[in-house]
This record gives structure tokens, sequence and C-alpha cells, in this order.
């Protein structure tokens, strides 16, 4: 195995040194047309090569000595695999350099043809030297030059006063036209120095100049062509001349875009584009002179990329409009008076038609250069005539025109230049800054101005803004609010509309409804039996429901929320960024406020639906997940309270959202705190007229509406609960059977007589007591009179209907219809005192939580209508004598007992607030039948609150257990609020 190995491995090796050898083979092959000597001796060194050196051979062995049969694999698959790498590498080299190698064979052949040629050449010209080296003249030809010479002596000597003549005229004829050329070769030179140093209309007379000498030579060249043959490049420099033309128009036109330059270098610039592009009208030079301006209005907004620094932004836009402003008055000077002139000429023309000082010529080293300025003075009153200064109706409407183009500009880019600004303030502090450097530039200005003012109307140019733009515009026009006001108007609609989409509350709602916060919630209640005072405005005071303290912090948050809207409106509606306090009838903010009081009124209302939209939207996710999730009822009803609360306190509480909605003149003057109860008694300051304003009504639909969703998911749960405990009780009441009167029963004298009497049911059944308490406690727990009024409306509807379907049930009623007889639940036999005292409990419960037998729009017409077939079906299982004589009594003692709970039950009262004429005082033939006679002792009048559970009166069953109710002997007191009193001091010993 060693030995195989080892071969293999000498195999390996040696196909390495094969790959080497071919690959210098090749190489040298790639080379051998360029140097065919060296590419074969290259090629013999290779192929010597054929042995393997001992170097090799040793490193050979120690590699089998030293490592193991898996590492001499490793090793043989690696070095296989880098000489295969090597091999590619070679090839793509040596492929390159062939290529190389074959490209530029062709042109080392060619320039070795050429060379030989060149030397060919120059041999010749040796040898043709060498021959005419050796000729010599003959003496025939010397004798023939001697005769020539003396007959033409006598000739040279008559020519030589002609020749003197004709060199003297063609002297001054080249001199002239030499001086021209002269002019023509300079001019290029004098027209660049001139543009440098920005002496446009410099530059552009010299090339007029230029022009005017080159048309000259040209009429002389064609009489006299000595002039072309002398001067051949004047057709050069006529070629150069030409493409001046364009370069002054560019740099001109370069110049009028600098805003630094002065009236007189912009003058320059436009009178060398008038001359150099021959523009016939001056309305013309106006239009490239504001649009060089609109160009730089651009080119600097184009810097203003959202920038966030208000203070920075105000400055650049201050300047712009400073920048406007000069251009204004820049253009009244050019085209309309210059005030500085003695005469007033617009500088423009004054500039153009500026003729040369007397002595002074335009062809300064040209040689009597007569016709030449015969044509320069001719140029300039064909100018004189032609240019006609512009009305200043004219020059002014162009300028209304550029300013409304500008501000379209400003328009465009507008939300680039201002979406770095995150707040209305910084909005209103860029303008204000923009207006104070504005105004700071245009002081500045006007002193420079002042300073060199000659003529005794130059007033209008040093007056302030205003003053100018109404004598030269015919209008007081702002360019800041021109040029920036409805972008700025924009930004700031977008952040008041993202200020009152609510977005902070939203993500506050979502962190409340998570489970570790309803958890926390639910543990911070358990002990919560009390209620948060209505006028209260602290939201964390003891005893208040945890989830109504942060129903009420969220509600504060959206109160916020408006009045932050409320103030940034205000604050952009002052024209200039100023804050004020009091409405403001200028003309630049009453128009800013009529475009932004729709605009807040409509994104207020949207949110504030939006938010009562995204709390439905919850509730129907709680609704959801607790049934997917099998969540406790307890946190998905503390869920739904949380929703319902915040929907509730919103639409109750929040003052701003009447005073966002209301005029805008009632926005000022108005300060509210934090508080949601100091935002209500804010807006209850304001006209209510805003009550019934048809948003405010939408508004409050949309959040009532949320609030009823909420708060359904607790009234479902709250009433279940007290129906299961009623239909439980039902079921286990025994004093339904009875045939006796349960001793607590009122014994009624009829009659004159105390013979005969009656006993009938002074108070519930004890279950009917509790259960009703239970319900009034539940309502405590959510905040008792602080809660929704509308939700304890639902509250009472459900369980009213609840507890009537008990009823109904318990008693086999099973629709609308009156029974002749009824059949209990728990097949027993309903006795005449059992019914009596369930038509006194019906009748109870009926009138606390559907409003009684009385009709009612706002009663559930459902536990009406149960309430009715429940008393109808128990009263025909009794005789007719003497229900006709129970039934007076009957009703008596149940408003006597509703008057008397109505403190216990409270909650419920509120609700339809019935026997208001009913008195509590008992007649002398009422005597309840009790083992004790005393008279209760009198006690102040609810000394505290009975919110602990009733005590259950006496009885067999169930109850027995539970002691006697020993309501005392109810005497005729002369104060009746005595009496209740003591009542409830002995319904408080039982509980």
């Amino acid at each position: 195995f060693f030995s195989v190995s080892r071969g293999i491995t000498m195999m390996m090796v040696e196909e390495k040194m094969e790959a080497n050898k071919a690959s210098a083979s090749s190489h040298g092959a790639a080379f051998e047309a360029m140097n065919g000597d060296a590419g074969k001796e290259t090629t013999k060194k290779e192929q010597q090569q054929e042995t393997f050196s001992p170097q090799v051979l040793k490193a050979v062995e120690e590699i089998f000595e030293s490592r193991s049969v898996k590492e001499v694999r490793e090793i043989e698959v690696r070095t296989r695999k880098e000489a295969d790498d090597k091999q590619e590498e070679l090839r793509q080299i040596i492929g390159s350099s062939y290529k190389d190698a074959i490209a530029n064979a062709d042109d080392l052949v060619q320039m070795s043809e050429e060379t030989g040629k060149l030397s060919e050449c120059i041999t010749e010209i040796k040898e043709l030297v060498k021959v005419f080296g050796t000729l010599d003249v003959s003496e025939e030809a010397e004798e023939v030059s001697r005769t020539n010479k003396s007959g033409n002596n006598a000739d040279r000597t008559r020519g030589e006063n002609q020749n003197e003549q004709i060199d003297q005229e063609l002297r001054d004829v080249l001199y002239a036209a030499g001086s021209r050329v002269k002019y023509l070769v300079d001019s290029p030179e004098q027209i660049w120095g001139y543009l440098e140093a920005g002496s446009c209309y410099e530059a552009a007379k010299r090339f007029g100049a230029s022009k005017i000498i080159l048309a000259c030579l040209q009429e002389k060249m064609k009489v006299d062509e000595r002039i072309f043959k002398t001067f051949p490049l004047i057709t050069a420099q006529a070629n150069a001349l030409h493409s001046f033309s364009g370069q002054i128009s560019k740099k001109s036109r370069l110049a009028l875009q600098r805003v630094t330059d002065t009236p007189e270098q912009v003058a320059s610039a436009l009178c060398a584009v008038y001359v150099v592009e021959d523009i016939k009208e001056p309305r013309v030079l106006l239009q490239i002179l504001l649009q060089s301006r609109r160009a730089w209005v651009r080119a600097s907004l184009r810097k203003l990329n959202s920038e966030s620094d208000a203070l920075r932004l105000g400055k650049a836009l201050g300047l712009i409009c400073a920048e406007i402003r000069k251009a204004t008055r820049l253009a009244r000077k050019l085209f309309v008076e210059n005030e500085d002139s003695e005469k007033g000429t617009p500088l423009f023309f004054q500039t153009l038609n500026q003729r040369p000082m007397e002595g002074n010529s335009q062809f300064s080293g040209v040689s009597e250069p007569v016709r030449e300025d015969e044509l320069w003075h001719e140029s300039i009153r064909a100018r004189e005539r032609s240019t006609v200064a512009e009305s200043k109706e004219s020059v002014s409407s162009s300028i209304q025109s550029w300013l409304a183009d500008v501000a379209a500009d400003a328009k465009a880019r507008g939300k680039k230049v201002f979406e770095g600004l995150d707040k209305c303030s910084r909005v209103a502090e860029a303008e204000r800054n923009a207006n104070e450097t504005c105004e700071k530039v245009e002081r500045a200005h006007l002193k420079k101005l002042s300073s060199g003012k000659k003529s005794k109307d130059a007033t209008i140019t040093t007056s302030t803004w205003s003053e100018f733009s109404l004598a030269f515009l015919d209008k007081d026009i702002n360019i800041l609010t021109t040029l920036f006001e409805e972008p700025m108007l924009e930004r700031g609609k977008t952040l008041l509309a993202n200020t009152l989409a609510h977005v902070s509350a939203r993500k506050l709602l979502n962190d409340a409804l998570k489970e570790e916060s309803i958890m926390e919630n639910i543990k911070a209640g358990e002990n919560t039996d009390f209620w948060l005072t209505e006028d209260s405005n602290n939201s964390n005071t003891s005893g208040a429901p945890p989830g109504l303290s942060l129903a009420r912090s969220l509600a504060s948050k959206i109160d916020q929320s408006l009045k932050s809207a409320r103030e940034d409106a205000l604050l952009l509606a002052r024209h200039g960024g100023k804050s004020s306090s009091s409405y403001s009838t200028s003309a630049y903010d009453e128009k800013r406020i009529q475009f932004l009081e729709p605009f807040v009124k409509g994104e207020a209302a949207r949110g504030i639906v939006g938010f009562s939209s995204f709390l439905s939207q919850k509730v129907a996710e709680i609704k959801r997940d607790s049934v997917k999730r099998n969540r406790t009822k307890d946190v998905v009803v503390e869920k739904a309270l949380l929703c319902g609360r915040l929907a509730h306190v919103i639409a109750t509480h929040s003052g701003e959202i009447a005073l966002i909605l209301g005029p805008a003149s009632e926005w000022y003057n108005v300060k509210t705190s934090s508080g949601s109860g100091s935002g209500r008694a804010a807006g209850s300051k304001i006209p209510r007229q805003s009550e019934s304003n048809r948003i405010l009504t939408e508004v409050n639909e949309a959040l009532l509406l949320a609030s009823d969703e909420a708060f359904s998911i607790w009234v479902d749960f709250v009433s279940s609960l007290c129906v299961k405990d009623l239909e439980e009780n039902l079921l286990n009441d025994d004093q339904l059977e009875l045939a006796h009167a349960p001793h607590d029963w009122e014994t009624i004298a009829l009659g004159t007589s105390d013979d005969v009497t009656i006993e009938l049911p002074a108070l519930p059944s004890s279950y009917v007591l509790e259960m009703l308490h239970k319900a009034s406690r539940l309502v405590s727990k959510v905040g008792g009179h602080v809660l929704s009024k509308r939700a304890l409306k639902h509250f009472a509807d459900a369980l009213g209907n609840g507890a009537m379907s008990a009823y109904a049930n318990f008693l086999g009623l099973s629709d609308s219809s009156v029974s002749e007889k009824v059949q209990l639940l728990n097949n027993t036999e309903l006795s005449e005192k059992g019914a009596l005292q369930m038509l006194f409990d019906q009748r109870l419960v009926h009138d606390f939580l559907a409003g009684g037998m009385k009709p009612s729009p706002e009663a559930p017409k459902l536990a009406n209508e149960k309430a009715r077939v429940i008393t109808q079906s128990l009263i025909k299982g009794l005789d007719p004598i003497d229900w006709a004589t129970y039934e007076p009594y009957l009703w008596e003692n149940e408003a006597r007992c509703y008057v008397r709970c109505s403190v216990l039950l409270g909650s419920f009262v509120q609700l339809y607030k019935l026997h208001k004429d009913v008195s509590t005082a008992a007649s002398k033939k009422r005597t309840p039948t009790s083992s004790t006679t005393s008279t209760a002792s009198e006690t102040l009048r609810f000394s505290y609150l009975p919110v602990s559970l009733p005590a259950l009166r006496g009885g067999s069953g169930r109850d027995a257990e539970k002691g006697e109710v020993d309501w005392g002997v109810i005497q005729d007191l002369k104060d009746e609020s005595n009496e209740q009193s003591n009542v409830f001091s002995k319904i408080a010993s039982f509980f």
C-alpha cells in the first residue's frame, strides 16, 4: 500500500510538472512571432526538465514518512486542485497575452515597412545631392547672362520712379488694412477682458465695432485683392469673431442671475443681450431679467430641502422675499423711471444710447476710421428710434404675472421646503423669522439707495415696500404671503391632521388593553365599593375605580390634542407668525382663519368619529378574542368597560369638542387645563349653539354608539349574574306554598272596626331585595352615578327583561297570552299568600327596572308586556272578591316600599322616579305582626349609606336559619323623614 500511495504521489507531482512545462511551452509559442529565437531557446530549456529533481523526491519521501495515509490522500487532493487552478490561470494569462501579441504584430510589420520606405527616400536624396554637386556652369550661359543685364539697365531706371509711387500707395493701403486687422486680432482679448470684469455692454460694443471693421475690410478686399494676399488671416478672424456672439450672450445672461450686481451692471448685461441677440422690443429684456430672477428663486428653493431648523429656514425665505422686492424696484428703475437721472430716463435706455465722449472714438488705434464712425453713430441713432420705453402699467402687469409664476414655483416646491418642520409652532416661527429677515434686508437696501439719491422724486425708491407697491403696482402685495402662505398653511394642515388623528391616544389605549394592565386594574378594583364624586377634577380620588381613572386620563389626552390643534390653528391664522390672545379682524388674518376653520372642524370631527370607530373595532376584537381564547369574563368585561368609559367621558366631559366645532371667533380667550373636568367647565362658558350643530351631533352620536357597544358586554354579563340568582332563588322559595301569612306581613284593619283585618306583604322577598341590591352594588363598583346613564338604562332594561322572563318561566308562561292557571317550574302549588308575595315582588322589580305599569316611551316594551301577563295570570288564580279587597292595599304597600328603598337602590330610582306623591307614614290601621312592640328610636337620617347586603326576612325553609327581621311598630310620626331614618336604621342593624 505504501508503494502504491508513493506511486500515486509521484504521478501527481509529475502531472504538475508537465502542466508547468506545457504552460511554459504555450507561452513560448505565443511570443515566437515577435522573437522566434528566444522562444526556441526557452522551449528547449523547458524540454530538458524531464526528470524529477532530488528536492522533489526528498519532499515526497518526507511526506510518506511523517504523514498518515488519510493525510497523504488529503494532500494529494489539495495538490491536484492547486495544479488545476494554476493551469487554468496560466492558460488565461497566456491566452490574453497572445491576443495582444497578434494585435500588435500587424502594427509592427506596418511600422517596419514604412521605416524601410523612409530609409530608401533618404538614400535617394543623398545620391541626388552628390550628382548636382558635380555639375559646372558653361561659358555660353555666362555670356547670355551678361547681355541681358546690360539691356535691362535702361528699363530699370525708367521703372524705378513708377515703382516708388506704386509702393507708397500700397503702403498706405496696407497700413490702413493692417491697423484694422490688428483691431480684429486684439478684439478677442479685449472682449474676454470686459466679460471677466463684468462689463458686458463694453464687450458687446467691442464686438459690434469689430463687426463694422470686418465689414469695411471685406468691402475693400473686393476692390483691392492685395489686402487679402497680404493679410490672409482676415478670413480666420471673421470666423473667430462670429463665435463671440454666443459667448457674450451666455455671459450676459449668467450675469443677470447674479443678484449681487449693481443696477449699472445689470443694465450693462441687458444692453449686451439686446445688442448681441438683436432684440427689437425692451419688453423682451424685462422678461429675460424677471426669468433670471425666477431661476435664482427656484435654485434657492432647491437648496431648502426638508430644513428642520425654523431659524435657518426663515432667514432663507426672508432673503428670497427681499430679493424679489429688490428685483421689482430694479425693474422700475431700468424700464420705467430712474430717479438717479436728472431727466428720469430709465437706466437701461440711458446705458444703451450712451455716446462716446467728445475726442474719444470706439475705433481707437484704427487708421482714419471715418467710415466706421459713420456706421457706428448710425447704428446708435437707429436704436434710439426703435427703442421705446414701456409704460408703467405694462411693466407693472408683467411683474404681477411674474410674481404669480414664482408663487406657482414656490407652491410646487413648498412641500419639500416645509416638510422638515414637525410642529405648527415651528412653521409660525419660520414665518416670523422670514418677515424679520426680509424687513432687515429691505431697510439696509433702502439705506444704501438713500445715500445716492439725486432727484427730488427719489422718495418712491426709498419708501417702504408697502408704499412702493401701492404706487407702482397699484396694490399692497405681501411677497411672503403671495409666495409661501399656501405651502405654509398646507404644511400646517398636515400637522393639524396628524394631531387630530389622535395616534398617541390610540397607542395608549392599545397598551391599556393589554392583559397585564387589565389584570392590574382588576386587582386594584377588588376593594372599590364607593364612587368618584361627579364634580371632582382629580381622576385619582380615593375609591374611584381604576378603569375610570385610566379612562379619564386617556380622555384628557384627546382633550389636550384638540386644545393643541385649536391653539396651533390660531397661531397659523396670525399673519407673520405672531401669537395673540384676541380675535383679529385684519384682512390677512380673516382670510387665513376662513381657510383653516372648516378644515380644523372637519378634521376634528373625523378624528373623533375615527376614534369612536377605533373603539368599536376594539370592542369587536374583545368579543372575538373572548370566544376564541376562552378568556375569563373579568378580563373581557374590564376591557369593555375601559372602552365604554373612555367614549362616555369624551362625549360628556370634553369641553374642547364643542369649542373647536364652534365658531372660530370663540377659539380665543379660552383657558382650559389638561384635566377633563376643567375642560368641561370651560366648554360650558361658550354659547350652547354648538350643541345644535350638526357636526357636533354626529360626533356625540358616534361616541355614544361606541360607548353603548362597549357597555353592552358589561350589561350582558352582570344582568345574567343577577337573573341567574333570581331563577335559583325562585326554585328554592318554600314560602310560595304557605297557606298562612308570614309573621312579618302587615295587618290592615278594614272599616271602622279592628275586628275585620287582612294581612298583606309590606316587604319584598329577601332574594328579590338581594338581587336589586347586588345590581346596585355592581353599578357602584363601576362608577355609580358617574356611570353613563345610557349604560345604566341598558343595564336596567336588560335586568328587567331578564327578571320578568325568569318569573314568566317559573310560572310556566311561555307566550304573551294570559294563563288561566299557572304551573310552577318546580312542580309545586302556588298558594294565595305566595301569589300575593310574588305580585308584590314582581311589581317592585318592575317599578325599579322598567318604570312601572304606566306607559312610558323610555320603558322597555318587552318587560312591560311580560309584567302585564305575569300580573294578570297571578290575579286569575285569586278569588275576584278577595283580590278586589287586596289590590289597593297591596299596591300601596309596594309603592311605600319603593319609596323606602329609594336611597338603597338610588341607582335605579333616578331612571324613572315613580311614586313621588306616596307618603312613607303608616296608617293607624296598619300594624305589623311582631313580637317587638317598641317604637324604633329616632336617629339622624342615614348617617351612612346602607351599601352592604340587606338582612333576609325570616321564614320557613332555607330562610328560617337566617333569623327574623324585626321592623318594630311603625307609629304615626309628625316628621316623615324621622320614620324613614328609623326604618333604615333597623335595616342597617341586620346588615
